[in-house]
């Protein structure tokens, strides 16, 4: 009975990974619809409001007063009947005085609820959002050549309850899609429970669930946009059929009207998304916005998505002639691109939560079996131990990455709104650094004398306390200390994680035990870094604190739960280990580690923690990125690392050469600092949006995969030194600490760097040079290790 209820434990743990999973993309999915459909209605409104704001202005510009405008109502209400979404249009004065107003019919709302500033404004806008818990309030200022400020404001009221209306039900298909993948991979897990190969079924069914509800929510995007852009451009040729209408009740005809050229033109021009503006009487074309197509025939092509609509004769209510509004296809698509992208971002991330989440279930189901089948000293059983760390070290750099794509802006504002100079930025992140490195030997000796476990338990409270409590506080001396006491806890996570391996791992896998801190790293890393900046978005950069507080207090649960308690022997205690001057004091007699250390070790820290922690962010945000794009293109940093770390191992020790592959990897490292320098001399011409986004992807991704052929190699170079056969493994501790020098000082290096060049590329190009030098000086004299 008793391996009964645990097999159906172990099942029902997997089956709910996928749901949480799912029901995370399906909320990005939600997000997305809300964050971007009601955008569509409110430039929708923004275009309609046009035609008001334009008639006003030319009374305006005439010299009379806004309060003595004739003719609102007339006005109004053929744009008020033109979308669905709009219950109010007004005209108010510069102290928000209605002066003309036009209802729905039938629609009631209370225009007194309290109003704020909406997410959904942009920086370029040039008119104001705000929404209430009903509607969005838009304001479109009105401007006379008489007056240096706006006069008034078009003010539109768009109900929330019709945008939801619109987008709900398009959901549907996603929920069916929900409970049948459930169904079905439920099933899976339930008929492989027993098989050898369950994992790999389980992997399986899970990637395929993931993607297969991915495409879906992609498919009602797509389906959800498209209607939105198709909304506007009807809502157009209704408002254009209602101003002709109103004029053919008053028994004009077409041919009577002047300027209607000019007026389509108007409209596409206020309306950039839409293609053409066509009216066709007898299928033949006689106003066009493209003058080219007059007195042609009408054909409708598949590139286009065409809302025609058919003007009547008010007496014979015969046709008199059709408006057609055309929108390239192509262009739901490009706005698609960035949801799309977003999407692939998260099935990554998602994949590696998966991931650690299906190895944590598996390896705590083995562990119970294995405990009671096997001896001590099995390695299955020690692989199992060993992955009992990785959700806690995962989750743990996960925290620290889930605002890395953000983090030196929200830093920059911190140290403006407390009047410090902000240059100065940049000593939030030394701080971090320095109390990182500081951490690293006491560290190591506390878990000597207190256990492991404590270690990582301390560690992970630091880390959780340091980011709940960026979320109470913008001042900047407060939130240095915070950032220390950060670093303090991913310094001890790392020292600590390292020593459970060392403990854990058995003697015949201690490579792989290694090479999982620097797989969930990574992994940790790129999820935090995508998942942060999507999520920011959707729940603002103090939601996002509160999320990786949220984090942190299940890992502390976590590894109350699940990490043995781990004390070295009285042996291991009474040895004598060199103390970190002593340690200093032997490098600097040997040559080899000496420049290991420098130019490869800190010099590599310099450009990680400078270039594209905290110099990449600034300066993609100067380039107007969004922050999704911003920690969407960091995670390619990650990305390299990963890859090349799963490689590099086996290809440097086999080929013996490891100083060369650690001079050419920084070689290669400095090539797309050299690029990216170079952005601003491309000139006008050459540079576009396409191109400096490709070199940055680029620029960042062979970055990553050049440290990822350093960070395993060095350590394996500076074992074969004097310093390692005198020190033993407290070498490599001292060259971990000696690598957070790079750390603290990359910072400081960039941010001095930026000052200097104006916040230009050419920060990176001289960067480039740097780092070439450094690599130089490493190959340059006597070789005293023995790669043999």
């Amino acid at each position: 009975m008793q391996k009964k209820t645990s097999s159906w434990g172990y099942k029902v743990q997997i089956i709910i990974i996928l749901i949480m999973a799912l029901v995370l993309v399906i909320y990005v999915g939600f997000g997305e619809a809300y964050m971007n459909y009601p955008r569509f209605k409110i430039e929708s409104a923004k275009a309609l409001s046009e035609i008001i704001k334009n008639s006003v202005e030319n009374f305006l510009n005439a010299g009379l007063p806004l309060k003595q405008y004739i003719g609102f109502s007339s006005l109004a209400s053929p744009v008020i009947d033109s979308e669905e979404a709009i219950i109010n249009l007004s005209i108010i004065n510069e102290k928000e005085e209605v002066l003309f107003s036009v209802n729905k019919r039938g629609v009631g709302f209370d225009q007194n609820e309290s109003l704020f500033e909406s997410k959904l404004s942009k920086k370029d806008d040039q008119f104001l959002i705000q929404e209430s818990a009903s509607f969005y309030q838009l304001l479109v200022p009105l401007n006379s050549k008489f007056e240096t400020e706006s006069v008034g404001y078009v003010q539109v009221l768009i109900q929330k309850a019709i945008i939801q209306q619109e987008i709900n039900p398009r959901f549907i298909p996603v929920y069916i899609c929900l409970a049948l993948v459930i169904l079905v991979f439920s099933i899976i897990v339930i008929l492989t429970a027993n098989r050898k190969k369950r994992r790999l079924w389980i992997n399986i069914a899970y990637t395929l669930s993931f993607l297969v509800t991915t495409i879906v929510i992609i498919s009602v995007l797509i389906n959800i946009y498209a209607f939105g852009i198709q909304g506007k451009s009807a809502a157009l040729a209704r408002s254009l059929e209602e101003r002709l209408n109103s004029a053919f009740q008053l028994g004009l005809s077409i041919e009577d009207f002047s300027y209607l050229d000019e007026t389509f033109l108007d409209y596409k021009t206020l309306n950039p998304e839409i293609d053409y503006i066509a009216l066709t009487r007898e299928n033949l074309i006689k106003i066009h916005t493209n003058k080219n197509f007059i007195n042609q025939q009408q054909e409708i092509s598949d590139k286009y998505i065409q809302h025609t609509i058919t003007l009547l004769d008010n007496s014979t209510n015969l046709s008199i002639g059709n408006i057609h509004v055309g929108i390239l296809k192509g262009l739901i698509y490009r706005k698609m691109f960035r949801n799309i992208k977003n999407f692939i971002v998260l099935f990554i991330a998602s994949g590696f939560l998966a991931a650690l989440f299906l190895n944590l279930v598996f390896s705590i189901n083995e562990h119970k079996k294995l405990k009671s089948m096997t001896t001590v000293d099995d390695p299955k059983l020690s692989d199992v131990k060993v992955d009992l760390i990785r959700p806690l070290f995962f989750l743990g750099v996960f925290i620290e990455g889930i605002h890395a794509s953000f983090l030196p802006q929200y830093f920059q504002e911190i140290t403006q709104l407390s009047g410090v100079d902000v240059n100065l930025t940049s000593i939030l992140f030394t701080a971090f650094f320095l109390f990182y490195g500081l951490i690293m030997i006491p560290g190591g000796r506390f878990a000597d004398f207190a256990g492991v476990k404590s270690l990582l338990f301390g560690s992970i409270v630091l880390v959780t306390g340091s980011i709940l409590a960026m979320t109470f506080t913008q001042n900047f001396y407060l939130m240095l200390i915070i950032r220390a006491v950060a670093g303090l806890g991913q310094g001890g996570l790392l020292i600590g994680t390292q020593y459970y391996i060392l403990h854990m791992a058995h003697a015949e896998r201690q490579t792989r035990g290694n090479s999982l801190i620097v797989i969930e790293y990574c992994g940790g890393r790129l999820s935090g870094t995508a998942l942060g900046a999507l999520l920011t978005n959707y729940i603002g950069i103090n939601g996002v604190f509160l999320a990786g507080s949220g984090i942190g207090f299940l890992v502390i649960i976590y590894t109350l739960i699940f990490i043995p308690h781990i004390v070295a022997s009285e042996e291991e205690k009474k040895e004598k280990k060199p103390s970190l001057l002593a340690g200093i004091g032997q490098m600097l007699k040997d040559p080899v580690f000496f420049k290991a250390t420098f130019f490869i070790g800190i010099a590599s820290k310099i450009v990680i923690s400078g270039a594209i922690i905290f110099g990449f962010p600034l300066l993609m945000a100067g380039m107007n990125f969004p922050k999704e794009d911003i920690g969407q293109i960091l995670m390619f940093y990650n990305a390299g690392v990963l890859i090349a770390s799963i490689y590099a191992g086996k290809i440097v020790d086999r080929s013996g050469e490891h100083k060369k592959f650690l001079f050419w990897a920084t070689m290669a490292s400095a090539i797309p600092l050299l690029a990216i320098g170079l952005l601003d001399y491309l000139g006008e011409v050459y540079y576009s949006v396409i191109l400096v986004t490709l070199t940055l992807i680029a620029g960042v991704f062979i970055m990553g995969f050049s440290h990822g052929f350093i960070n395993a190699p060095v350590i394996t170079y500076i074992t074969q030194t004097k310093t390692s056969q005198a020190l033993g493994k407290t070498s490599i501790s001292l060259f971990r600490s000696m690598e957070r020098i790079g750390q603290v000082f990359g910072p400081i290096l960039i941010s001095q760097l930026l000052l200097v060049c104006s916040q230009g590329t050419i920060a990176y190009y001289i960067m480039g040079i740097i780092t070439i030098i450094f690599g130089l000086l490493f190959v340059i004299g006597k070789r005293y290790a023995s790669n043999t």
